[in-house]
């Protein structure tokens, strides 16, 4: 909208200047390229500069122009000059939702009331083509599907091609006159209050986003397709009446006959809006596995457990520095793609900053029911924050001690550390970390956290053979001080996940635990050369394992 707007401004100052066809619509093809360059040239706007360009090149050299040329020729440019411009959202979302205009905004502002105004029957038309080819990228990219954006977008999408121009003439005024672009800046700020109070209220409309998992994904475009094509039935049929050239009384009974189908359009629609709905319900009643997430946050921790009915707890969230947070760069995107929007538990195994560094992040964007940790004090800055943002949130925490177990669908968690008569508030924080053991009927899987071998030596004392487990998350990053040989020989695991940082400044994985692990045939798996690690278990003991470099 916003470059069209500026074309249309530009090839507006040639006419009233007098400047020549061809001379002023060259003109306002290099003013157009220009404004995009001073964007920095997004998708979204390259795409609609080479459409703008590939049109007026046709004026002048009176070439007729279909649109699906013009969008492929831009589509073809955008590619060639980056090629991974296939892979981002912004340019997926950019040209699916032009197709949407192109293909279907006539078809849906004829199926609505011709009493509406013109303007909003359009508005409504051009949201509703849009976002119907769009919703599926989206959820693909964010498992989020939002309806609010149909009605949002009528009032949002004119401020904002308003709001744009507006601010790039403030810029260029207030490199010549900064008290000029101040004046021209409050009005400016007028429209971009409004296109953040409209955000702002689509935001918290209650129902306007709903997750949206793979499976709800391939319904919506198996419902899509249906009604693409009942619609394209439909449009066949009224023409071969019209070919027919019914007589007047039978044509309006026709057209009244259309107008009848149009609730059943609505009626499909609602019904598909109540299947991806009830989705993550209708899931419940079919158990599958129990998936293990190895998260790839560089040097640090990030484990998450869904459940067989699609339930999630988080095992620490990585590192948080000035310039990295893992939870918000690296956790959250990994969930949302992976259909999570709130987390039921997460286990804090202590509070070092590798692994409660990204907590905030994640309880800031995800919320969860519950935060259980070590339950003794911690001063670190890091602890405090999370211990902030979970009491804002409402969160209620628990203490992880030996002996106490977590159900969650079928899949149990049981604490073996730390013991009560093990704390004392002081020491290293690793002494005090988090171990437990998950198991989903004959399959388990034993999680250390950092916990050194004084740990390890209690934990195998106390439960013995009850410590066997296909899956080991091995301890401190595979560290000196932890996976003893007593460790191995007891849990007798298959798999082993390390969590780690390429060439790490520690010297991680140690040697001597590859060594150790290799001599129990015990397969390595490892984030910093594999990527994220994924185990899915099921309830006879089966289990497979895959990488997601």
């Amino acid at each position: 909208t916003h470059v069209g707007l500026v074309a249309a401004l530009l090839l507006g100052l040639a006419a009233f200047l007098r400047i020549g066809g061809n001379a002023g619509r060259i003109g306002a093809t290099v003013g157009v390229v220009a404004y995009v360059a001073f964007l920095g040239s997004p998708a979204a706007a390259a795409r609609s500069a080479i459409q703008v360009t590939v049109l007026l090149a046709g004026r002048v050299l009176q070439r007729p122009s279909d649109p699906y040329s013009v969008l492929a020729a831009a589509a073809l440019g955008l590619v060639v000059w980056q090629p991974l411009n296939l892979l981002d959202a912004g340019f997926q979302l950019s040209f699916a939702g032009v197709v949407g205009l192109i293909a279907y905004r006539r078809m849906v502002a004829e199926r609505l009331p011709r009493r509406m105004p013109a303007w909003l029957r359009d508005g409504i038309a051009a949201s509703i083509a849009a976002s119907g080819v769009t919703i599926p990228i989206a959820a693909m990219h964010f498992g989020t599907v939002a309806p609010i954006g149909i009605p949002a977008s009528i009032v949002a999408v004119p401020l904002v091609g308003l709001a744009l121009p507006a601010v790039t003439l403030v810029l260029i005024v207030g490199t010549v006159s900064m008290p000029a672009a101040t004046f021209l800046g409050a009005g400016t700020d007028v429209l971009l209050g409004l296109v953040d109070g409209v955000a702002d209220i689509a935001m918290r409309t209650p129902g306007g986003h709903s997750p949206l998992s793979w499976s709800s994904l391939m319904s919506m475009l198996a419902v899509a397709a249906a009604v693409i094509v009942w619609s394209g039935w439909q449009r066949d049929h009224e023409a071969s009446r019209v070919r027919r050239r019914i007589p007047v009384p039978y044509a309006e009974a026709g057209e009244r006959g259309v107008r009848a189908r149009v609730p059943r359009l609505a009626a499909v629609a609602a019904a598909a809006w109540a299947m991806f709905t009830w989705t993550p319900q209708l899931r419940g009643l079919y158990a599958g596995p129990v998936e293990i997430h190895a998260i790839d946050v560089g040097q640090g921790d990030a484990l998450a457990i869904r459940t067989p009915h699609g339930r999630w707890v988080l095992v620490d969230a990585g590192a948080k520095s000035p310039r990295f947070d893992a939870g918000k760069a690296r956790v959250v995107p990994y969930l949302f793609a992976h259909g999570a929007r709130r987390l039921d538990a997460i286990v804090i195994t202590h509070p070092d900053a590798d692994h409660i560094g990204g907590v905030p992040a994640v309880l800031s964007l995800m919320g969860a029911q519950a935060v259980i940790d070590p339950g003794t004090a911690a001063g670190k800055p890091l602890y405090l924050q999370t211990m902030a943002v979970a009491d804002s949130g409402g969160v209620t925490w628990f203490k992880a001690r030996d002996g106490r177990h977590l159900d969650i669908d079928g899949v149990r968690f049981d604490f073996l550390f730390p013991a009560s008569d093990s704390l004392d508030g002081t020491g290293d924080p690793n002494d005090f970390s988090v171990a437990f053991r998950l198991t989903y009927g004959r399959f388990a899987a034993l999680f250390m956290g950092d916990a050194p071998v004084s740990t390890e030596d209690y934990i195998v004392e106390r439960y013995g053979s009850r410590l066997a487990s296909a899956v080991l998350k091995v301890g401190h990053h595979g560290s000196y001080t932890s996976t003893s040989e007593a460790l191995l020989a007891t849990v007798r695991p298959e798999v082993a996940l390390l969590s780690l940082g390429r060439d790490n400044r520690y010297g991680h994985p140690n040697p001597g635990v590859m060594a150790r692990l290799a001599r129990h045939r015990v397969r390595i798996l490892r984030t910093d050369q594999q990527g994220a690690l994924l185990v899915r278990g099921r309830r006879d003991g089966r289990y497979t394992v895959a990488t997601q470099r």
